[in-house]
C-alpha cells in the first residue's frame, strides 16, 4: 500500500525562499466589465484568451497561478501547461452576484469534479468567503469547514479567501444561497467594493492543509 504525504505550501511557493508571488486570474464578469469600458471584445472567447495570455506572461514569474473553471481552465490544462514551480490553484466558489453589483454570497460549486482537477495538475482550490453580520455567519463557517474538509479529502491544497464587509442596514433584504451555475453574463465586479479598505472592509488570505 502506498502512502501519499500531504501536500505542503512548498507547491505554491517560490523554491528557497519560500516567498509566495500568486497571479489571480478568477475574475469572472468583473473582467468582462474592465473590457467593455476599454472598448475591447468582451465575449466569452475574449476572457479566455486574455486569461491565457496573462498566463504565458506571468505564470513564468509566478510561484502559482489562480484560475476559474468557466474562463480558460481546460484550455490551459490542455494546451498551455503552466511550467514547472507554478502551481495551479483553481476556484471553486459559486457566487451571488446582481448585475452590476458586487459579489454578496458565495458557496462551493459542487460541480466540480475535484480528483479530476487533481489528474489535470490542480495543486490547491480556492474559496471566496463573503464575511458579514447579516445573520449567515454559521453557514459561512460551515461552508468554510467543508471546503478545507474537502481538499484534505482530494489531498489538495485549501486557500481560503475571507473578505469582510459592512453589515446589511436594517430593514434591507439579505442574499439568497449561491448556486453552481455559470455567472451571469453581466455584472460590476467579482469582489466586493470594500476589498482591503478599513475599518469598513477587510481582506486577508489563508492558506491550510
Amino acid at each position: 500500500m502506498t502512502v501519499t504525504a500531504p501536500p505542503t505550501l512548498d507547491r505554491l511557493a517560490r523554491p528557497g525562499t519560500g516567498t509566495f508571488a500568486m497571479v489571480a486570474m478568477d475574475q469572472r464578469e468583473s473582467l468582462r466589465t474592465m473590457l467593455r469600458e476599454e472598448s475591447h471584445p468582451a465575449d466569452d472567447a475574449a476572457l479566455v484568451s486574455f486569461k491565457l495570455d496573462v498566463a504565458a506572461v506571468l505564470a513564468p514569474l509566478a510561484s502559482a497561478f489562480l484560475i476559474d473553471r468557466y474562463y480558460g481552465y481546460p484550455e490551459l490544462v490542455s494546451t498551455r501547461p503552466l511550467p514547472a514551480g507554478c502551481g495551479l490553484i483553481l476556484a471553486v466558489d459559486a457566487l451571488t452576484q446582481p448585475p452590476g453589483g458586487p459579489v454578496e454570497d458565495t458557496d462551493l460549486d459542487e460541480a466540480v469534479d475535484v480528483d479530476q482537477a487533481r489528474r489535470d495538475g490542480v495543486v490547491a482550490l480556492k474559496l471566496l468567503v463573503i464575511w458579514k453580520r447579516d445573520g449567515h455567519e454559521d453557514r459561512r463557517v460551515a461552508t468554510a469547514e467543508r471546503f478545507v474538509a474537502l481538499c484534505r479529502r482530494a489531498g489538495l491544497l485549501s486557500v481560503l479567501e475571507p473578505v469582510a464587509v459592512a453589515a446589511p442596514a436594517s430593514g434591507t433584504s439579505t442574499s439568497t444561497r449561491p448556486s453552481s451555475t455559470p455567472p451571469p453574463r453581466s455584472g460590476r465586479s467579482d469582489r466586493t467594493s470594500t476589498r482591503g479598505r478599513c475599518p469598513t472592509g477587510a481582506r486577508a488570505t489563508s492558506t491550510t492543509w
